[in-house]
């Protein structure tokens, strides 16, 4: 669960993380977070809500205006070692202007750049963290950032790759696939909650559920159920074809693009998977995606029987 009070502050203020590699589920989470935030507060229903996330919940590389103003000059002008040295004290600030737990989307590893965290853990609760498997990570992160798929494969099997600052977001340190996913989940830090994108396809309820108890919240199994429906894809698509969707990128058509799992047995050539595999087969296996099937594409020496048995989320 996450910390009942947040370390070495009077208050119970403080950041919960939404985290995880890019295209990984992580609005999905969060667009539930604000139906279960909503409901709790008595605010009704609007039928064009994809763009009131951040009244539950904010993503830290948008934060501009405060980046800005910590920084003493334009995001635009700065360099990655101005945002690398500010964040720390970004995070700080969040949690100090904070009346209560407040969600924080992001994509970084969590790692040190510089010698520097690139979350703040004294100002944070705890986080949720998403993984889904990197076979079709990839297909969705091609469409998002408008790359081929081969490009977008190098990306993700880059060791130590960041995102540059951008009119979108600013710098954020993603690692390659494999060390996102290990930085967060090597540890099994019990202030941070590990779920499955495709068990949140095949048991929403129990998923979110436990989402719920993390973070010390006790809606009802009929508010969860209804903010379950409401975060659907199918719904999300069809809010998205009348709306611009702040989120989506400058170099995709659609945000919610399908939904769906192994759309990479059609998708992917066998030479691509073979790439992701093979960098990223150690995490493969620790979640379950490492199926038998894919053995064959395990670097040469690698014993699939001495890999990390897949953990059960």
């Amino acid at each position: 669960m996450i910390n009942s009070r947040l370390k070495g502050a009077s208050g119970a203020g403080g950041i919960v993380w939404i985290a995880s590699y890019p295209k990984s589920g992580n609005t999905w989470v969060r667009i539930f977070l604000y139906h279960i935030t909503r409901m709790a507060m008595g605010v009704p229903l609007d039928d064009h809500d994809l763009n009131k996330l951040d009244r539950s919940s904010l993503y830290e590389a948008r934060m501009f205006s405060l980046f800005s103003e910590m920084i003493g000059k334009p995001i635009m002008d700065t360099t990655p070692p101005d945002i690398i040295k500010v964040r720390p004290l970004l995070h700080a600030e969040v949690a100090k202007r904070a009346q209560g737990m407040i969600f924080l989307k992001t994509h970084m590893a969590l790692a040190r750049v510089m010698d520097t965290p690139t979350i703040n853990m004294d100002a944070s609760l705890g986080a949720v963290y998403v993984v889904r498997n990197p076979l079709d990570v990839v297909l969705s992160l091609s469409n998002h950032i408008g790359m081929s798929l081969d490009d977008a494969i190098t990306v993700m099997c880059r060791p130590a790759f960041y995102s540059p600052t951008g009119t979108e977001e600013v710098y954020e340190p993603w690692g390659s696939w494999t060390e996102n996913v290990e930085s967060w989940t090597i540890r099994s830090l019990p202030v941070v909650l590990v779920i499955r994108y495709e068990d949140m396809l095949t048991e929403p309820l129990k998923v979110f559920s436990k989402v719920m108890t993390h973070l010390r919240q006790k809606p009802t199994d009929e508010q969860i159920a209804e903010a379950i429906d409401l975060s659907s894809f199918r719904r999300l698509s069809e809010i998205e074809k009348g709306s611009n969707f702040r989120e989506r990128s400058q170099n995709a058509e659609r945000f919610f693009r399908v939904g769906k799992a192994d759309q990479w047995k059609e998708k992917l050539s066998e030479e691509q998977v073979g790439r992701l595999v093979a960098a990223n087969y150690r995490m493969m296996s620790r979640f379950g995606y490492l199926t038998p099937k894919l053995y064959r594409y395990l670097p040469d020496g690698v014993d699939p029987q001495t890999l990390k048995p897949a953990l059960v989320h």
